[in-house]
């Protein structure tokens, strides 16, 4: 979030002031929910669930986020309606929850399922705990993602997440992932499996430590820069802060 725009991370971490999330989040929380829930079983057993077992995870973890932290709705979403829009949100985590399923469950054998670790940053007071998604036992490092549109090649190969992962996995393994992948779960009106691949090197890692190194220095001297107004996260669907921001005209 720091990186995305320091105001939201300043409102949200040094300010206390927690915004619900939005209606897309909590889709993709309740379809992680599912997919979580096999890899962590298929680790031992090496089997994957039955659809109807993670379709029905998929659902109740959409329905507790939904329950424990709200919904931030847009006002376009306010007036379609609560409950309509939140219907239609549940329809959609049964048909991705269906997809991750049939195309997306079998092609894995986890090693590691949000597996945590502190990361040391060289010359610094502070240390760092990352999560990684998903490695498998090829050593491919995966991050599963909902969205209403394809991805685009740069988008893994410029992802700081996915770089983020692969240093977790280095840490842990002492190696390099063999690659980097970003599975998208594309919430069309048939909704399809959009798998991407990329690489991560050395050097990769050698410029994300660089890039948290500065974040961290920023931290520290309580500089927070807001995104640039053409950002894709300064959009009131995407910001539950936009509404309210100093950053943001109004009017």
């Amino acid at each position: 979030m720091f990186e995305r725009c320091g105001e939201s991370y300043r409102r949200r971490y040094i300010e206390n002031e927690i915004i619900p999330p939005g209606i897309s989040q909590v889709k993709g929380s309740g379809v992680h929910g599912g997919a979580k829930h096999n890899f962590q079983q298929k680790k031992e057993t090496h089997e994957d669930l039955p659809k109807k077992d993670i379709i029905e995870v998929s659902v109740a973890e959409f329905e507790r986020v939904v329950s424990k932290q709200g919904v931030f709705l847009t006002r376009e979403e306010e007036s379609v309606g609560y409950n309509k829009v939140i219907g239609e949100t549940k329809d959609s985590v049964v048909r991705l929850a269906d997809l991750f399923s049939t195309e997306v469950a079998s092609e894995y054998q986890p090693v590691y399922v949000e597996e945590s670790h502190r990361l040391v940053i060289p010359d610094s007071p502070y240390d760092l705990l990352a999560v990684m998604d998903l490695a498998d036992d090829l050593d491919r490092v995966t991050d599963l993602k909902t969205a209403g549109k394809s991805k685009t090649q740069k988008e893994i190969d410029t992802s700081e997440q996915l770089s983020m992962y692969a240093l977790v996995f280095k840490a842990i393994t002492k190696r390099l992932p063999t690659e980097v992948r970003l599975e998208t779960l594309v919430d069309t009106k048939t909704p399809k499996r959009q798998p991407l691949i990329s690489m991560r090197d050395k050097q990769d890692l050698e410029v994300l430590v660089a890039r948290v190194d500065t974040m961290i220095k920023a931290l520290a001297k309580e500089v927070f820069v807001p995104a640039q107004p053409n950002s894709w996260v300064c959009d009131p669907r995407y910001c539950g802060y936009f509404n309210t921001c100093k950053y943001v005209k109004h009017g």
